[in-house]
């Protein structure tokens, strides 16, 4: 492309992301009790959804003027390898576990005041990393006994969590003069635009006050868009095959519920830019060479060739409509979209 209408196209689409980020105004939408701690959690969450992050489950970067401090939670989103709670020190002891559990930790409340003591947990659960639950205890508790009665991975039904065995920690924050403590769980890596949960913590106990939702109830994330797309996305994910018998790092399965992640933000943020292993050319000649090994994948390459102009109209056809911007700027996005999403779609050696 000349360098000034590779300008130019970058200009449009800049324009179009722009219009895209005002217009997500609909989104995230608040459902249940509310107060203080959900509306700091909207704050946040309006931040993260308008942001360019590709996981809405990241560590939410916190707006200037934020009301709230965090007090336990992660700073990185890939804790596959443990030990990724960060804490206050001054408000929380890191506890050595026993059995089982040697090796991980227990986040314990150094002074709970007249309010359950809360206690994070780890779990051991291999390459994927811990696993986490959350507890609010009785301040006559001793850690002794908590260790010696959940120091495996059964757990113990005398002290039921508040948040059970989840993938992503929940994040713990103090607000305000009052010092009031809230908790949100910010869902997890394998459901798309997943909703956050927030409790406050009370002299009553720890109470969730509301969830904040992020997309219309779907099953499938390609739901949120047009047939045509739909389509392209069903024959992307038949050339990946079943995936069978891959062992414990299930890498196409891993690669669906990204897939399921970008499908969601291209409906619903579409200035989010996906980043694909492998360039265009890369894949187009990769899958060329798939092609050619048998009759069926051949003719499923020439579906997924015919089929990537027909959902890049329908998706411009969207984006005009959702957006409001013109059709050169829809086209533009769209374009990018479904090129990102092709690549994506597939890893191969480069």
């Amino acid at each position: 492309m000349e360098p000034a209408r590779k300008a130019r196209a970058v200009t449009v689409l800049c324009v179009l992301l722009a219009a895209a980020a005002a217009q997500a105004a609909d989104w995230p939408r608040q459902r249940g009790r509310g107060g203080p701690a959900c509306e700091q959690a909207m704050q946040l969450a309006t931040a993260q959804f308008r942001s360019p992050i590709f996981h809405l489950y990241a560590p939410p970067a916190l707006p200037s003027g934020f009301g709230s401090t965090p007090i336990l939670g992660i700073t990185d989103i890939d804790i596959s390898g443990g030990d990724a709670i960060v804490h206050d020190a001054e408000l929380f002891n890191k506890l050595a576990q026993v059995g089982d559990e040697a090796g991980r930790s227990v986040y314990w409340q150094r002074t709970p005041g007249n309010a359950p003591r809360l206690v994070l947990q780890e779990s051991s659960f291999g390459w994927r990393g811990d696993q986490y639950s959350l507890y609010a205890l009785p301040a006559a508790v001793a850690p002794e006994a908590f260790l010696a009665a959940t120091g495996t991975r059964t757990g113990s039904p005398s002290y039921p969590a508040v948040v059970a065995g989840t993938w992503r920690p929940p994040l713990l924050f103090r607000h305000g003069a009052g010092a009031s403590l809230w908790l949100l769980h910010p869902g997890e890596p394998y459901a798309f635009l997943a909703p956050w949960r927030v409790w406050t913590v009370t002299p009553g106990g720890v109470q969730q006050e509301c969830e904040i939702e992020f997309r219309p109830p779907v099953r499938a994330a390609t739901q949120l868009l047009p047939a045509p797309v739909r389509r392209l996305a069903a024959l992307l994910d038949a050339a990946l095959g079943p995936g069978n018998n891959e062992g414990t790092l299930q890498p196409t399965a891993r690669l669906r519920v990204e897939m399921e992640h970008l499908w969601a933000n291209a409906a619903m943020r579409p200035w989010v830019v996906a980043e694909p292993y492998n360039t265009r050319e890369q894949v187009d000649a990769a899958l060329a060479a798939w092609a050619r090994s048998g009759r069926s994948y051949g003719q499923l390459h020439q579906r997924i060739r015919q089929q990537l102009l027909p959902a890049q109209d329908a998706l411009a056809a969207y984006y005009a409509a959702k957006l409001g911007g013109s059709r050169e700027e829809a086209s533009a996005l769209a374009a990018r979209v479904v090129d990102g999403a092709y690549r994506y779609s597939f890893v191969f050696p480069r």
